[in-house]
């Protein structure tokens, strides 16, 4: 618990200890969690860098001391979204296409709002997953007439990054940049 103290001390950040729910848990773990990601971002290829970490108590054991796995808990869509901080950047601040993109994706995540979303929130740790993302980019395609590979979201998973990619692929198709070198898509 020292530790805990003196790292959120050295942080400039204050414990919020009071909701022992799965929510409060992923709130007040928030700063850990994001602080954790960047480590193994340095360390590992990007998707073996988990999208959720959940903060436990204390393990459940068997009388033999093992785990118990099929008790571990995980959270659904709705905590996730429920744990999420409100977007820092104001909705007037981001593009059309960032909005266009926001919508999307909220209309797709069960229980995610798009005032929810910012501009640097991974796909992923919203409550996406490559089910959902497949319809996303079916979406894309049928809206905008542009036709992106699954990958393109693995590669381009925050907000910003996709809808980037979303206009670069727009003007290249629409010819308003014909001296660049075109993206390389999957």
């Amino acid at each position: 618990m020292e530790n805990w103290s003196s790292w959120l001390k050295q942080k400039g950040l204050q414990d919020d200890s009071e909701d022992h729910a799965m929510v409060g848990m992923l709130k007040r773990f928030r700063a850990l969690r994001d602080d954790v990601r960047a480590t193994l971002k340095k360390k590992l290829p990007h998707y073996a860098v988990p999208n959720v970490l959940i903060p436990l108590r204390k393990f459940l054991l068997y009388p033999k001391g093992k785990i118990d796995k099929k008790v571990l808990p995980y959270p659904d869509v709705v905590e996730l979204a429920a744990a999420a901080i409100p977007g820092k950047t104001a909705r007037s601040a981001f593009s059309l296409t960032e909005n266009f993109v926001g919508e999307i994706w909220a209309q797709r995540i069960p229980g995610v709002s798009a005032d929810v979303i910012d501009l640097d929130d991974r796909f992923f740790d919203v409550g996406g997953h490559s089910m959902i993302g497949q319809t996303i980019i079916f979406d894309v395609t049928k809206q905008r007439g542009i036709a992106l590979s699954m990958n393109t979201l693995f590669q381009n998973p925050t907000l910003r990054e996709f809808a980037s990619v979303l206009d670069a692929v727009s003007n290249l198709s629409n010819g308003d940049n014909p001296d660049s070198t075109p993206l390389e898509m999957d």
